[in-house]
């Protein structure tokens, strides 16, 4: 317990010690623009760690959403959207601070080079990645080309520090922002198919011309989501066919199996296990309860994406560099075998097309989270051929034909699976049939799985596997297989594989700049065969700014005992360079083979690319290519030259695009490439005049709605029946109707950021009702006989027809309230009965019910009165007159003023004011409380003629051309009150220099200080006429100190007008305020 106590303690004054952080320089509120948004990976020291990370661009600036980048790195910062707030008490790893940001300041257009820009809007307040920088003590760079944010430095995450040795939290997963809907995926009955295609012909020193057609197309057919590609050269054409529905996908956690059911069939990619089944494209049928976490092998995994061809794929796992493919013929590229470690496996795929294009995919497998849940069951049911396609017939008759498959896992506790499967294949002519069972279960942090197979032969297999991790830079994965007279598709009958056993590691060093390394080894023993042992060692580091990474394999079942490989890519000034090398070191280094591929900057409409390759095994080993690609709105076409040793040549001509048919616009449509992964929405808009959230058949639809989720949609918008059609490459796309694009200012949308499920070539519908709202403000007043004053900081609450609250707000010092987005209906005004009671006051209004339209508006609240009781006593008349000060009526002998303008919001008043080409001996504030409107004149004249030269200065001012002369009696009456006169600022400042002069105060309290006259709202006199205004210099004043008198303890509080606009108050002596001659 003491011991416990004394770590408390050590943390506690820890805490309490932790350094500041170096202070911020200016900074600058900027404009964000929706269709600037950047779709990013945010990487920490070279790993991915958040995919979709919002990034907005702001000249040569990026801002990020500051609650997402908290979210994502599991900081403990404090982030108050109301109060416009970011702070952090700091730790052992970073400093503290606490940042305002002053939301009411105007958005800047030209901001200065060294200020920190940051931006606000309702769901988060975006930062500068420089102050992301200057707070967190690191270094931050953008990738424009590959949309990456990189952080490096010592930024060790909460999720991982807190966590104990023992059992370390190694599954993390970022909090989401919250949207505030979700709609759900759907499958159409039939959709038009979304076509990605590539039309090449091909023309060599050597061979006829080539044509050749690839695509990829995606849509519904019969409520199923449907994958057709194409491969064609010449004659011959391949077609992969795929169908498949998942059903209820959202129900992830419910310990119903069938609530995520989901099936596919026609030509499907199978996933590997551990003893009798190996990957591969097949025919088939599979149906299962969805969690596809029980199919994957338990120490690797396999990844297919679909590209037509020609685009080279780098995966990386954790930011680690593992592989580079180049798709083929049949538009995909697959990385099999890929190890997995125990823990979360990121594994980042960036795609370069050979039009230009650049896209980063992301695939996530967790290992070790394998489990059901206790009590739930897990099955799959599959039917396969591997000898047939769909569309293609028959296309073997050699190998694996057909083969069945049944398996079923139960959650025997929370962290132990049992299963069991079933299964038949015909291999040649025999038909062979396995029965198995395993065991799947963590133990101390790590992941153990144990099965064994029995062959109807009488043979069997079994298989152990160990994941886990020592460290957070090192995991191990150990697996072993052994057989005893057992052959199955995965390990053939020929090969006579006695056991089979594993170990690979992989990690990250702490010295040389933290590099990241592979290791495997693995042994193979036969029935009569010798053994075969092969060791393989990889290095990878992010170097010189550009990924690097070196392999050399070492064994004994081959001819090149010894082989190894090199590989860099580099971003430089927007060329892409990378390279590969293979090589055999036992052979004087010989080269295997090699390719350098430089990507030229890119422009808006080409897009260039060079490569050089050499292959020692091909009879033209040299070849050197270049490939031009001019970009259009409709398609991009290629022009590509190779010459290769020998004298061999080919050029190659190419279209590619996508295609699909728009239902709204009646049109085929011809786009740039969308990717295989593509989906819709269709996006409808329309009125729900009685906010029920769904559409009516009397509801209008809304033309000209814009949404935000993709610099794609800039140019879309809802046509005369309110429906849009957006293309989307993201799984889950977030969408945002914009408010600025509705045609009523008084409109919003019913939802804020909605998430739609898509899968590709479908399309998902989705509504987006909008409301009409009302804005709704007066102005509470305090009436005397003949004055009045505004009701500063009065509680007041919204009631509706129902007798509910909607809103409760505030008066201002000047008493004026505003509240928005308040629902059409009726309302009346409750204002605090304690605040009544205890200023003495009743409400002289006689109604304080109001209607807000259906329509949506801006609605006026007539003028709310408050009058003294008629039984207060002087007392209570003498108390109240600190609220209320009397002002006295216009001298009757003052017969002229000049008008220079009404307003209704007191506060625009000192706007127009401010522009007074002259200075006035006095202003004057007439309010009619039966219009709800403030009539300001100037001066008080005896003779017209006086006041006619005075209103000749001003109307030389625009503002003020159309003052007039008015009689002092029209400001008089029943509905009239003067709630206040300015004096001249000079007589406040020589009344300030007489009180400071004869006062016996030791101390004041300043306030602010201020260069420029025109800079001080004069409201503040008006509601606290104790303030005094005080030059430093009689003669040539530089600066003017707004001071108050000091508390009895001559503790300073500014509880002022515009108290929120100063950033403190401080006491001050009375002989430094004395002025100097």
């Amino acid at each position: 317990m003491r011991i416990l106590s004394f770590i408390f303690l050590c943390l506690t004054v820890f805490v309490s010690w932790a350094e500041p952080c170096p202070p911020i320089s200016s900074t600058a509120r900027v404009a964000l623009d929706e269709d600037q948004l950047l779709i990013s990976v945010l990487r920490l020291n070279g790993r991915p760690l958040w995919d979709g990370f919002d990034v907005y661009p702001v000249g040569e600036r990026y801002l990020v959403p500051a609650s997402l980048f908290a979210d994502a790195l599991s900081l403990d910062w404090e982030i108050s959207m109301t109060q416009g707030i970011i702070q952090s008490q700091g730790n052992d790893d970073f400093c503290s601070f606490n940042y305002a940001f002053n939301q009411t300041l105007p958005t800047l257009s030209n901001t200065p080079p060294d200020a920190l820009l940051w931006a606000a809007d309702d769901f988060d307040i975006y930062i500068d990645t420089r102050m992301i920088a200057a707070l967190l003590q690191i270094e931050q760079t953008f990738n424009y080309t590959l949309l990456q944010l990189n952080l490096t430095g010592r930024l060790p995450l909460h999720s991982s520090s807190n966590a104990s040795a023992d059992n370390p939290q190694l599954h993390f997963k970022p909090n989401v922002v919250p949207v505030s809907k979700v709609v759900e995926d759907q499958y159409q009955f039939f959709t038009s198919p979304l076509v990605t295609y590539r039309l090449s012909k091909q023309d060599s020193a050597t061979s006829d011309n080539r044509f050749s057609a690839n695509i990829n197309a995606g849509f519904d057919f019969l409520y199923h989501s449907a994958n057709l590609r194409v491969s064609r050269v010449e004659d011959t054409s391949v077609h992969y066919l795929r169908f498949g529905k998942t059903l209820n996908e959202n129900y992830q956690g419910s310990d119903n199996a069938l609530d995520n059911f989901a099936y596919e069939f026609g030509d499907i990619q199978l996933q590997r296990d551990e003893l009798v089944t190996r990957s591969g494209q097949s025919l088939g049928l599979i149906l299962h309860n969805g969690d596809t976490r029980q199919r994957r092998s338990f120490s690797s995994t396999s990844i297919e994406e679909f590209v037509l061809p020609g685009w080279r794929i780098q995966l990386f796992r954790n930011g680690q560099f593992v592989d580079e493919q180049f798709s083929n013929e049949e538009n995909k590229v697959l990385f099999e075998d890929i190890e997995t470690f125990y823990g979360a496996n990121l594994f980042e795929l960036k795609l370069y097309g050979p039009e230009g294009q650049q896209e980063v995919r992301t695939k996530t497998v967790n290992v070790g989270n394998n489990q059901l849940r206790q009590g739930k069951f897990d099955f799959l049911f599959g039917l396969t051929d591997n000898q047939f396609r769909l569309l293609d017939g028959q296309v073997s008759t050699t190998g694996i034909g057909k083969a069945t498959v049944a398996r079923l896992g139960y959650g025997l506790t929370d962290s132990a699976t049992l299963s069991a499967s079933v299964q038949r294949l015909w291999l040649e002519d025999e038909i062979a049939s396995y029965v198995t069972a395993g065991i799947n279960t963590q133990l101390f942090g790590s992941a153990l799985k144990f099965e064994v197979s029995d062959q109807d032969t009488g043979g069997y297999g079994m298989f152990l596997g160990w994941n886990g991790r020592f460290s957070n830079n090192l995991n191990l994965n150990f697996s072993t297989r052994y057989f005893n007279n057992f052959y199955s598709d995965a390990y053939s009958q020929d090969d006579d594989i006695k056991h089979i056993s594993s170990l690979r590691l992989n990690g990250k060093t702490e010295w040389l700049g933290r590099f990241g390394w592979n290791a495997s080894m693995t042994h193979r023993a036969y029935e009569f065969d010798e053994p075969q042992s092969a060791v393989n060692v990889n290095l990878n580091d992010n170097f010189l700014g550009g990924t690097f990474a070196s392999g050399v394999s070492v064994s004994n079942n081959s001819s090149d005992a010894v082989t190894g490989r090199l590989y860099y890519a580099k971003d430089v000034n927007g060329w892409n360079l990378s390279s590969a090398w293979n090589f055999i070191p036992s052979d004087r280094f010989s080269t295997d083979n090699f390719y350098v591929s430089m990507r030229w900057p890119q422009s808006l409409t080409q897009h260039r690319e060079t490569r050089l390759r050499y292959k020692r095994d091909n009879d033209s080993a040299l070849e050197i290519r270049h490939q031009h690609n001019w970009r259009f709105e409709s398609l991009n076409i290629g022009l590509a030259a190779s010459l290769m040793e020998g004298g061999d040549w080919s050029v190659n001509l190419s279209l590619t695009g996508n295609t699909n048919v728009n239902p709204y616009t009646q049109s085929l449509n011809f786009e740039r490439s969308a990717g295989a992964t593509a989906g819709r929405i269709d996006a409808f808009a329309y009125l729900d005049d009685n906010r029920n959230l769904r559409k009516d058949p009397d509801e209008m639809p809304i033309e000209g709605v814009t949404f935000t989720g993709s610099s794609l949609w800039r140019d879309k918008s809802t046509d005369a029946n309110g429906m849009v059609r957006l293309n989307t490459g993201a799984r889950a796309q977030n969408l945002t109707l914009k408010p600025d694009s509705l045609p009523d200012p008084y409109m919003l949308p019913a939802s804020g950021k909605v998430q739609i499920l898509t899968h590709a070539g479908g399309v998902n519908e989705t509504q987006f009702p909008v409301h009409t709202f009302n804005d709704v403000e007066g102005t509470i007043y305090v009436v005397g006989d003949s004055s009045s004053r505004g009701a500063g900081y009065v509680d007041i609450a919204l009631i509706d027809n129902t007798e509910q609250t909607v809103v409760k707000t505030r008066t201002e010092s000047d008493g004026y309230f505003y509240v928005n987005a308040i629902p059409p209906g009726e309302y009346r005004i409750e204002i605090d009965k304690d605040y009544l009671i205890q200023k003495g006051l009743t409400i002289q209004t006689s109604t304080l019910s109001f209607t807000a339209p259906a329509q949506g508006d801006s609605v006026f609240i007539d003028d709310i009165l408050l009058a003294r009781e008629a039984s207060s006593s002087n007392e209570n008349f003498a108390y109240h007159s600190a609220t209320v000060e009397p002002v006295s009526s216009p001298d009757i002998i003052h017969k002229y003023e000049i008008q220079i303008g009404i307003f209704r919001h007191s506060r625009s008043i000192f706007e127009v004011m401010k522009h007074l080409p002259i200075a006035p001996e006095s202003i004057q504030f007439h309010r009619n409380h039966s219009a709800a409107l403030t009539y300001v004149t100037v001066g008080r004249f005896d003779l017209f003629s006086e006041a006619k030269m005075i209103l000749q200065k001003l109307n030389q001012h625009p503002a003020f051309s159309h003052a007039f002369i008015s009689p002092s009696a029209r400001y008089t009456g029943e509905h009239w009150r003067l709630e206040s006169v300015l004096k001249d600022i000079q007589e406040l400042i020589q009344n300030s220099l007489h009180q400071i002069e004869s006062s016996s105060a030791e101390r004041y309290c300043q306030l602010a200080a201020y260069q420029a006259l025109s800079s001080i709202n004069p409201m503040i006199f008006i509601e606290h006429p104790e303030l005094m205004l005080l030059p430093n210099n009689n003669v040539s004043p530089s600066f003017y100190r707004l001071v108050a008198p000091a508390g009895p303890t001559s503790v300073c509080d500014d509880h002022y007008y515009d108290a929120e606009y100063r950033s403190g108050s401080f006491s001050v002596t009375r002989e430094s305020l004395l002025t100097k001659q």
